[in-house]
């Protein structure tokens, strides 16, 4: 599970071309205005799908679930 960004050729100043999220090996959502939006949509899509954090991330959803 993660959150791509595509940009062209590596440019920061441009805004990216695309970003979405990948959950095992397929793209599920794409097309996102922000990380930002992507990031809340994957913590949606983890709780609606009944999917179980990745254990290396566990700590930072938790923080995530209860700023926002």
């Amino acid at each position: 599970m993660a959150i791509y960004v595509v940009r062209e050729d590596g440019d920061l100043s441009y805004p990216p071309r695309d970003i979405g999220i990948i959950i095992e090996g397929v793209t599920v959502l794409s097309g996102f205005p922000s990380v930002t939006t992507a990031f809340i949509m994957l913590l949606g899509l983890i709780y609606a799908l009944n999917l179980q954090y990745p254990k290396d991330f566990r700590l930072t959803f938790e923080v995530a679930q209860k700023i926002l």
